[in-house]
Formats: structure tokens, C-alpha cells, sequence
């Protein structure tokens, strides 16, 4: 969806390209055991924490300061919000364990470690 700004601008010089939608996106269900591992609190920096949660089946992501949020997942390790462009991904270790999560957001990668 493009912004009022880049709209905005647009209107203003039509030179100003609109930002382009993000791709459409596909939910798959991923087994209740899965989701469960993922529960948990991961670290973008000291002050600032994403903690995972599961509640009647749907998995959900909230940053701190800010509101609680679903997330979908993609694939088994891969989620993505409905309400922003902005994907989160699992890291696993070599046993299956899960020891992070990368968030992608505007053309960023911050990975951030399971705490």
C-alpha cells in the first residue's frame, strides 16, 4: 500500500516513482508443537526485546513499547505481519533447537538472539 507522502509527492512530480506493494503473501498452518518452540523473548538490541507468544493457536510478536501483533507463517520458520511489510525468520542450530530470529523490515536484517 503506498503512503500518503508517497502519494503525496507523486501528485506534486510524477517523476517521483510510487513505492512499490509487497508481494502477496501465503499462510500455511504449521503444527502447535512447532509454534511452541518459537515461544519466547529475542533480543533486536539491550533495551529493546521482541517476545513471541502463542494463545489459542496463533502465534503472535510483540516489540517492546509497542502492541502485540499475529504473525503468519510462510513456511515453518518463516512469518510475516499483516498490519506492516516486515518478515520474521527462526534461526535453528544443527539439532533442530531455535536460537534466534531475524526481523526484515524496510530493506533491514536484525537478527536477534534468543534470550
Amino acid at each position: 500500500m503506498d503512503s500518503i507522502d508517497d502519494i503525496g509527492l507523486h501528485l506534486i512530480n510524477s517523476d517521483f516513482p510510487l513505492t512499490e506493494p509487497p508481494p502477496e503473501r501465503a499462510e500455511i498452518d504449521v503444527d502447535a508443537a512447532i509454534l511452541e518452540t518459537y515461544v519466547g523473548e529475542y533480543a533486536l538490541a539491550p533495551d529493546f526485546i521482541i517476545t513471541i507468544t502463542v494463545e489459542e493457536g496463533l502465534t503472535y510478536a510483540q516489540a517492546t513499547g509497542q502492541q502485540k501483533f499475529r504473525i503468519y507463517a510462510e513456511t515453518e520458520t518463516r512469518f510475516f505481519f499483516k498490519v506492516v511489510d516486515a518478515q520474521i525468520s527462526f534461526d535453528l542450530d544443527d539439532a533442530g533447537a531455535v536460537t534466534g530470529l531475524v526481523l526484515f523490515q524496510n530493506g533491514r536484517v536484525m537478527p536477534a538472539p534468543r534470550q
